[in-house]
């Protein structure tokens, strides 16, 4: 079973891909920081990522 937050916040995450804004803003945080956000460099981390946990979370365990 997949929790509907991490549902929605998955399927948000692939409807709406990173924007110039947000790359923008990671770029001037890096410059202030010194750190990124580094789901907004490599998009698909998300899929590669996530979609495995949720592809875990629908295993059934084996009954006994």
């Amino acid at each position: 079973m997949i929790l509907p937050i991490s549902q929605c916040l998955f399927n948000g995450i692939n409807q709406d891909p990173v924007s110039q804004r947000e790359i923008d803003r990671n770029n001037a945080v890096y410059n202030l920081q010194k750190n990124r956000n580094p789901f907004i460099d490599n998009p698909s981390w998300v899929n590669a990522i996530w979609g495995k946990l949720q592809i875990l979370l629908h295993l059934q365990p084996r009954q006994i």
